[in-house]
């Protein structure tokens, strides 16, 4: 069995920034195999706009770090580590 949970956008960049509860957000997404983690399309668009807000505002290191993030996040996607839902649908 397994417990569909929605991550808001505050919750989803813990994954992927360390940032306090982050090591709450691995444990549910990575170690827990009951959980399976649900975003919204439209936290897609968010998620790469506040990689690089953190940039801007020095939570992120470098440029080449916001690249990462994003090209992760979107493999994430991809390999359906997180599933979509047409929010406006």
């Amino acid at each position: 069995m397994q417990l569909h949970c929605l991550f808001d956008t505050n919750a989803l960049i813990k994954y992927y920034v360390p940032l306090v509860g982050s090591d709450i957000v691995r444990y549910l997404i990575d170690k827990n195999n009951i959980i399976k983690a649900n975003i919204s399309n439209v936290q897609i668009a968010e998620m790469i706009s506040l990689f690089y807000k953190f940039r801007t505002n020095g939570v992120l290191s470098s440029d080449e770090h916001v690249v990462q993030c994003v090209h992760t996040f979107l493999n994430d996607l991809k390999t359906e580590r997180f599933l979509t839902y047409d929010f406006c649908n």
